[in-house]
């Protein structure tokens, strides 16, 4: 009987470490809350909203809205009843070998979700936020800095009550244009303030390409929290301020650790791409990884931006 205790003893710890790995492989399923499966065949049963396509990365993201969301959306309201649900799909594209010129889906990469409830989510603007990847599992990324990250993204937009999303009308003779009500004035309010380069980030000055006595740093709840999605849904605003300014433009978190930033070369030298003339830039991103020592990875891509 000694041995059989004894064994008992020995076993256990693996036990529970089994117990608590399949505890995680359940939880990583669910984000504040919700799950993928909660809202199975949405893009079969709701209207498509709204298609967007990101230059940068390829990737396609179809919007779909369930009745509560798509009634609201269609009033040009501002504001959402409880049981409002939008969900979105992100694809990579690629190239059809029968039709090189076009970008066809080929496969999803994240599902997003974003559900009114103004009691449960009343932290975050009344809106709860989860993000899957394409096994419907979530990130590995901590769930409460996303939620934070997506909320803080969200604020862009209160005039149209958080949402980004703007109904496309494809009826003939029907505009295209979103309803009047829904402004665009809210990226505008985005803040720039100049930073001097001596209070730049370390990391971020040791992997310049070229010396700056200062840059633009984007200010307010953005750098609170961030996560590698809101880091790569903001170059394109970057690029814009950094063309403008000839100044480099960046996204910096509060601690320094991540950022991305984008710098002009001072020489304003010209490039060509696709025929097209541009300006040569330099994208200096932190990566959502971390390597032994904690630090997130750095990468640089050289890139032309056309006009």
């Amino acid at each position: 009987m000694r041995g059989l205790e004894i064994l008992a003893l020995l076993l256990l710890p693996i036990f529970l470490l089994g117990f608590s790995f399949a505890q995680a492989e359940e939880k990583s399923t669910e984000m504040n809350g919700y799950h993928l499966n909660d809202f199975s065949g949405f893009e079969k049963k709701w209207p498509l909203v709204t298609v967007r396509y990101r230059k940068d990365t390829g990737e396609m993201r179809f919007t779909y809205a369930n009745p509560k969301a798509y009634k609201a959306l269609l009033a040009g309201k501002n504001e959402y009843p409880d049981g409002a649900v939008f969900a979105k799909i992100g694809v990579s594209t690629s190239s059809d070998p029968a039709f090189e010129s076009s970008a066809v889906p080929s496969g999803a990469k994240r599902y997003q979700l974003m559900v009114r409830d103004q009691k449960k989510n009343a932290a975050t603007g009344g809106w709860g936020y989860a993000i899957f990847d394409a096994a419907g599992k979530v990130f590995p990324e901590d769930p409460k800095i996303a939620t934070q990250a997506c909320f803080a993204c969200h604020q862009i937009v209160p005039q149209r009550g958080q949402v980004f999303s703007q109904p496309l009308h494809f009826s003939p003779g029907a505009s295209a244009l979103a309803p009047p009500s829904a402004s665009t004035s809210g990226l505008l309010n985005l803040q720039f303030n100049k930073l001097s380069w001596e209070k730049v980030p370390k990391e971020l000055q040791k992997n310049s390409p070229w010396k700056f006595t200062e840059m633009l740093s984007l200010d307010g709840n953005l750098r609170k929290y961030l996560f590698q999605g809101t880091l790569d849904e903001i170059r394109p605003l970057l690029v814009q301020k950094a063309l403008e300014t000839h100044l480099p433009a960046g996204l910096i978190s509060d601690d320094g650790l991540r950022f991305s930033v984008i710098f002009p070369k001072k020489e304003k030298a010209e490039c060509e791409e696709s025929g097209k003339k541009g300006t040569s830039l330099q994208s200096v991103m932190t990566l959502g990884t971390k390597d032994d020592h904690g630090n997130s990875p750095v990468v640089k891509i050289d890139f032309c931006q056309t006009r």
